[in-house]
């Protein structure tokens, strides 16, 4: 995958920009200087320039875009700024510090269409080094980020913006899977270009590049030949325009040399005279050109695909036999395909011997094509679970905003009612005293007092409401005052019965006390069943208040493990042995809260240990210096979690088993508390023996 993706590197910048001149005569190169210094303005200079820049190799054409885009500058000849901005970065494709310079560079130039374009050309560049230097992990990463952007994007942004987002989710994808889902996103894109108002070479001959080479992957022959067809127009289109500004040095030979045994191996889509036309066209182009020569004779894949396409099989075998034994360079993606012709040329010309050879590493080639194919489906399946996974997240938070607004907008209904309705009030009690006080003018005392009664009467309302208010208020911190003090009044009591009752069996005699030992025990493991509820009680109390604190300061880990572990001495049943892998090894401290820490893998210890029957409960931990983390994992032989409920044991009060002990809080508060330390805890889904649950937390 790596080959094909650097393949697809090269394909890209090829089109762009040739790779050298065509015959070009150090003459020729003097001639071109000697006219340079007698050019007698800025705009000749250039034009001279842009000769030389494309009569010289590709090491002298840094120094020559410089001095371009100096002139250029000078001049304020925007157009030439921002194709050489183009050059440059093609030139310092996988040198991301300096692509970063000229994005900025690029960014100063005036607003308009080509601008535009330009910055979307650069930053994708930019984009295609940073996917090839990125490690897998990193190139996961980035492409979920662009894939949840693209998703969540704004309606009203810009064709473009929306074209680069697209663009940039492809270049991941190709360098991951190669796959449908890299199809229907370029067939997404291609859709967008053809809608965009205006349309610069540089992206397109990008885009038309990469869907080549991904479609003859794929071999969708009549997909890459069209791919083809209109990469041949740009470059068209460009040789003209280029002529007309006297840029008579820029050629195209070389890319389409590789277009044409491109389509040449696509040869399923073409018609008879069309394969004709091309091999003529691919003689001419190595005729004139001695690099293409000598790429033809050390590497003749056009004419394989040429004898292959009209049948003349017997110059094909030897031809296939010949490529299939060297190295295919930046083609290997080429070879499962030859093996393919190299059995079939050899089945027709009659030869057992060489087909039974071909076949047999036909057969190798496909097994491995299989295996890779299955790798990226599988990661293809990945990334639209988690497509699947964020457009559900978003359809409830779209869900919970339209609840949210639907209750804003209730509200303000109800409060524009009970204005409406006061102001009804009002102005019935406006009318009738108005009235009053027509008819009764003489009696302006009597009509008064009645007034101050309605004023009191309003106040009385008013009071009431407060004292409701005040009494609801009240019973709120009543319900958290009783929360809190269950700390003491149900906690110590149950210490203290869980502490009498080993004094007595310690009061008493020997033979007495063994046979009192278990149920001892059986009283300490329901004092301690009934001590977790409580603190699940009260935990989920100070998590709803916000107001559950958190002290970290320097621990030994050890310490936290073993105090988790003897928190649950009596949970497990006979059958079950509780292990800590790292029981003996050299201790480390930590910076965390250890009370925090230790209630959350007491919790994870308890409910493994609550599931299983028979086997054993497991605590270990690992540490990861590099991201600056420490996992834990608990581990059980149990029951394990039903398909379904991976996701919803983590809500309060969801219980696997409705008849099993607790409130179904544990692994709720544990996961919430994890949260607050910076951390989290989730199921292992590919653990299937049982359990698994992993709780990360930063060392710092």
């Amino acid at each position: 995958m790596r080959t094909f993706y650097i393949t697809f590197i090269i394909v890209i910048v090829l089109p762009l920009f040739k790779l050298e001149a065509r015959d070009v005569t150090q003459n020729q190169l003097d001639s071109l200087y000697a006219e340079l210094k007698e050019a007698a303005y800025p705009n000749d200079s250039i034009m001279m320039l842009y000769n030389i820049f494309d009569a010289s190799s590709r090491g002298e054409q840094k120094k020559l875009a410089r001095n371009l885009y100096s002139i250029a500058k000078r001049t304020n000849d925007i157009e030439v700024q921002l194709d050489i901005l183009r050059n440059l970065g093609n030139i310092y494709l996988g040198n991301d510090s300096a692509q970063s310079l000229i994005i900025s560079e690029a960014e100063k130039l005036p607003s308009g269409p080509e601008q535009k374009e330009t910055l979307m050309f650069l930053r994708l560049l930019r984009v295609t080094t940073n996917s090839l230097m990125a490690t897998p992990e990193q190139r996961q990463r980035y492409m979920s980020e662009t894939l949840n952007k693209y998703k969540n994007r704004d309606d009203n942004m810009s064709a473009l913006n929306q074209l680069e987002m697209l663009y940039t989710l492809c270049v991941y994808l190709d360098a991951a899977i190669q796959g449908e889902l890299l199809e229907k996103y370029m067939e997404e894109s291609e859709e967008m270009i053809d809608k965009l108002p205006f349309g610069l070479y540089a992206f397109k001959n990008m885009f038309y590049a990469h869907s080549a080479l991904m479609y003859t992957r794929s071999m969708h022959y009549e997909k890459a030949v069209e791919a083809d067809r209109k990469l041949l127009g740009i470059m068209d289109d460009l040789e003209k325009e280029y002529n007309r500004h006297g840029r008579v040095f820029k050629d195209f030979d070389r890319n389409r040399y590789i277009c044409y045994r491109r389509m040449l191996y696509n040869y399923p889509a073409l018609s008879r005279g069309d394969i004709e036309k091309i091999m003529k066209r691919i003689w001419y182009l190595v005729s004139c050109n001695a690099d293409l020569r000598a790429d033809f004779q050390s590497r003749p894949l056009a004419e394989a695909f040429y004898y292959m396409a009209v049948k003349d099989f017997v110059k094909a075998k030897d031809i296939l036999v010949s490529l299939l034994d060297c190295d295919l360079g930046g083609n290997e993606y080429l070879r499962p395909r030859l093996s393919e012709m190299l059995c079939t040329a050899a089945e027709a010309t009659g030869d057992k011997e060489l087909y039974t050879t071909a076949l047999k590493k036909y057969v190798d080639i496909l097994k491995n094509q299989i295996e890779l194919k299955s790798q990226n489906r599988y990661r293809e399946l990945q990334i639209i679970y988690e497509m699947d996974n964020l457009t559900r997240e978003n359809e409830r938070l779209e869900e919970v905003t339209a609840l949210a607004e639907l209750r804003h907008q209730k509200f303000i209904m109800i409060g524009v009612g009970v204005i409406g309705v006061m102001l009804l009030i009002g102005v019935l009690v406006m009318f009738r005293l108005y009235r009053r006080a027509r008819k009764l003018s003489k009696g302006l005392s009597k009509t008064n007092l009645a007034l101050e009664n309605e004023r009191n009467a309003l106040r009385e309302s008013e009071r009431q409401l407060i004292d409701a208010r005040d009494k609801a208020d009240s019973v709120s911190k009543m319900k958290s005052d009783f929360l809190d003090n269950m700390t003491h009044e149900v906690l110590e009591p149950l210490n203290a019965i869980s502490g009498y009752t080993q004094l007595i069996v310690d009061s008493i005699g020997p033979d007495l006390q063994k046979r009192l030992e278990k149920y001892v025990k059986i009283v300490d493991m329901n004092c301690e069943l009934l001590n977790t509820v409580v603190t699940d009680a009260i935990s989920l109390s100070s998590l709803s208040k916000d107001t559950l604190s958190i002290v970290k300061h320097k621990v030994s880990l050890n310490k936290i493990c073993n105090d988790a572990l003897s928190s649950i001495r009596y949970a497990p049943k006979p059958e079950v042995e509780v292990n800590f892998l790292k029981e003996g090894v050299s201790d480390i401290t930590i910076e965390t809260d250890p009370t925090r820490v230790q209630q959350v893998l007491a919790n994870l210890l308890h409910n493994g240990a609550k599931f299983t029957d028979i086997g054993n409960v497991t605590l270990d931990y690992e540490l990861d210096k590099k991201n600056n983390i420490i996992s834990f994992t608990v581990t059980d032989t149990g029951s394990g979690i039903p398909e379904g409920k991976e996701d919803v044991i983590f809500e309060r009060f969801e219980k696997v088993d409705p008849h099993s002990q607790g409130l179904g809080l544990g692994l709720s508060i544990a996961r919430q508390i994890a949260q607050l330390l910076g951390g989290d805890v989730v199921l292992d889904k590919n653990y299937h023996r049982g359990a698994k649950f992993i709780f990360t937390l930063p060392l710092k």
